[in-house]
């Protein structure tokens, strides 16, 4: 079944209410399109971030697990510096200097981006941006047409920039991220 495109690109927000006598409280289980402060503005209650089901327990709720949407190929989160650590990662790969790499870019320009990272890679790079503009909702919405561009390209790894944003659909994003490189050991 495909319904194509959807018009956020990242999974629903998942919440879990906790109703007692004297409070009550939401659990965000998974961050999606709607933020931990909207659902606070709403509703008028805290909202309580849970990272994780207790080990052994089947997650709460979809997307809990620590690899999810993963790609075939290794995907790394870029930290800083990025020169040591993407000379370092290519040689761990084993790959030959004519190997490919991909590029997953937050936002700015596709070419230059390309350029610098050949440059530091010696390595020919195939990019993909989730947002020229640096739009948050639009790189939500490209997120995984990108990774799964990228993913059936004929890159040997893909490299992946960090959200800049850390809250709202900006944590979706990366909580994304994050679980596609889960099974890449940094």
């Amino acid at each position: 079944l495909d319904g194509g495109k959807s018009s956020i690109g990242i999974e629903s927000t998942i919440v879990a209410f906790d109703v007692d006598v004297s409070s009550s409280s939401i659990w965000l289980l998974r961050p999606g399109g709607v933020s931990k402060q909207e659902l606070e503005e709403v509703s008028g209650m805290r909202v309580y971030e849970s990272h994780a089901s207790k080990v052994g327990s089947p997650p709460m709720a979809p997307g809990m697990l620590p690899s999810h949407y993963a790609p075939t190929k290794p995907l790394y989160l870029l930290p800083y510096p990025v020169a040591d650590f993407v000379v370092r990662r290519i040689k761990e790969a084993g790959i030959g200097p004519a190997a490919k790499i991909g590029l997953l870019i937050f936002s700015g320009d596709v070419a230059r981006a390309k350029d610098i990272f050949e440059k530091l890679s010696n390595h020919p790079v195939i990019c993909q941006c989730l947002s020229p503009s640096g739009d948050i909702r639009e790189a939500a919405h490209n997120l995984f047409s990108a990774i799964r561009g990228l993913d059936e390209s004929n890159a040997m790894l893909i490299f992946a920039e960090q959200s800049p944003v850390n809250e709202g659909i900006g944590l979706a994003i990366q909580d994304r991220l994050a679980r596609a490189a889960h099974r890449v050991f940094l």
